[in-house]
C-alpha cells in the first residue's frame, strides 16, 4: 500500500508546484489590489473571476489529494 502512495506523489508533484505557484500569484494581486483601493476604481468583473479560479484551484487540489487514499492500484 505504501507503493501507490509514493507513485502517486512522483505522479502528482509538478501540478502541485504549478497549482501552488498560481494560487501563490492570486493570493499577492488580492494584497496589490487591497492596497490600491482608494488610488484607483476597482473593476468587479476580474475580482470575481479571480475568486473564481482560486476557488476552482483549491477545489481541484482538495479532490486530487483525496484520490490518492481512495485509489489504491495505480
Amino acid at each position: 500500500m505504501e507503493d501507490h502512495i509514493n507513485e502517486f506523489k512522483s505522479i502528482w508533484l509538478a501540478p502541485s508546484m504549478i497549482l501552488g505557484l498560481s494560487i501563490t500569484k492570486l493570493l499577492s494581486d488580492a494584497v496589490t489590489i487591497f492596497r490600491s483601493r482608494h488610488t484607483s476604481k476597482i473593476d468587479y468583473i476580474p475580482v470575481i473571476w479571480a475568486i473564481s479560479i482560486f476557488l476552482w484551484q483549491i477545489q481541484y487540489l482538495w479532490g486530487v489529494i483525496e484520490l490518492s487514499e481512495m485509489q489504491y492500484r495505480w
